[in-house]
This record gives C-alpha cells, structure tokens and sequence, in this order.
C-alpha cells in the first residue's frame, strides 16, 4: 500500500521522507542515514507536538524501516509510553543505549587539567590540523557507527557548520607536534525550553595514548573554556557500554540525564 508522504535525498545521502498538511506545513518527518560500510542505517523519527496521537509516528516508524532495510537502527530519544507503544507494535529489540550526561559547571568546581609530561595543548589551526585530526578520529573511533570511519571530505563537511568555533577545538600534543587527542566542544543556543549550554561534542585518543590521564585532561580544558563563556550545564553523549568512559565522566561530576536507546526488529 502507498503512503502520502513526500521524499527528497541529502547531498549526503541522508534520506528523509516527509509528512506534509494544509498548505505544504511539515508535521512530521523520517530521517533515514545510510550507515558506513559493513554498519546498520540509522532511522530517526520526528513528529511535531500538534500533530502527535494520530497515528502519525507509527506511519513514519513503519515506512522508515521498510526503505532502511534489514538492520537499521530505530532511534528512540523520548522513551515515551507513545514512542513504547510503537516500538512493541513493531516487534523491536534495544541494541544499544546512548546515555546523555550533564554537569553544572560553576559547581563542583572544574579540577585543573593535568597534561602527561611532554604533552600541551592548542587549539585547532585550520587546515593544516586536518590530516592529523581525522587518523586520531578514525583510530580512536574504529568501532563506532557514527564517529569512525570518516573521510576527509565528511571531516571538513563537519567542521564547515556554521556553529563550530574553531577555538574550541583543543588538540594534545607532543614535542614534535603529532597530535594525541582533540577535545571539540560545542555551544547549544537558547530554545524555548533549554538556556545555552555546552557539549563535549567529540572528546578522541589515539589508542596508543590511552592510561596516560590525556581524556580528562582534554575534557577539563575543554570544560574550562565553556565555563568562562558563561554557560550553566556542559552536556556530553557516551556510549552505556563504554564503562571507562562512563567511570571518568562520573568522577567529573556529570550524571546521567536521558538515555537514547537503538533498537532493531527482533
């Protein structure tokens, strides 16, 4: 059976199928992003809040996963007993848990950065960075979905958003300048709901420098630099299963906030 919708392709490939009323308004939409090779699309639904409880939402889930194909990920940022009726109607099964954790940054106070000997930090160049930037994304990112696997071009594509501030990208270095690790923070705008906020956007260490202190090292300078901006909360995105990432963030006094949960057919 055909749906009504509306759909229009990305430059970057990235498939939306649209739901449109009364004079050609949006009042929900599918996204569907074709995942990297050998990795499940991702499928993300949104409906806007007067349009919800009509059934909406579950046409959307039902067409996104019948064009995404076998695998794709369904992700759910609500955990709404509406986004749960759906998941079920479906027959799906959770995969992975992304949990979204939060700290005040005025209290408890940021602890100073502590650098490994023969370590110091910069902050992002331009182009001459990029090389450098994208092989400790890759190697420190080889297992994630989303994160690893990049290409020059996706890494520029990223760093051309008109909200990325390339002083707050620090890089960890050592004394012939190869990069170690890069802390990307981000500056979330006020919305209706949300005062301004940062975000540990991408927090990455080459392997071969892992133990060393050098991950919360980045991220107090990064959360340092947020702070004298005058923020309130720094928010950041770990993965529930990465316990050591997960143990470092809690010992910096973030705290779990939301949880994002994937889930797939059963």
């Amino acid at each position: 059976m055909m749906d009504d919708f509306s759909r229009e392709e990305l430059a970057d490939g990235t498939r939306r199928i649209v739901a449109l009323v009364g004079e050609g308004d949006e009042a929900g939409s599918a996204a569907i992003e074709p995942g990297r090779p050998g990795q499940p699309s991702m499928v993300e639904v949104e409906v806007r809040p007067e349009h919800r409880l009509c059934g909406l939402g579950t046409r959307l889930v039902g067409a996104a996963l019948a064009e995404a194909g076998p695998g794709a990920y369904l992700w759910d940022h609500e955990n709404s007993p509406v986004s749960q009726a759906i998941v079920r109607r479906f027959g799906l099964v959770p995969v992975r848990t992304l949990l979204q954790m939060r700290r005040w940054l005025a209290h408890p106070p940021l602890p100073e950065a502590r650098l490994p000997d023969g370590v110091s930090a910069r902050v992002y160049r331009g182009a001459q960075d990029d090389e450098q930037l994208l092989r400790v994304n890759n190697a420190a990112f080889d297992w994630h979905p989303e994160q690893g696997g990049w290409s020059l071009a996706k890494l520029r594509e990223r760093l051309a958003q008109p909200w990325v501030d390339p002083a707050g990208i620090f890089l960890a270095v050592d004394e012939d300048d190869r990069l170690l690790g890069f802390h990307w923070t981000k500056v979330h705008p006020e919305t209706a709901s949300e005062q301004r906020r940062g975000e540990v956007y991408v927090l990455g260490v080459e392997p071969a420098s892992h133990g060393k202190g050098l991950g919360k090292a980045l991220t107090l300078i990064g959360l340092e630099h947020l702070r004298a901006q005058s923020l309130g909360q720094a928010e950041l995105y770990v993965e529930q299963t990465n316990a050591p990432a997960v143990a470092t963030y809690r010992g910096l006094g973030f705290r779990v906030h939301a949880q994002h949960i994937a889930y797939v057919r059963g």
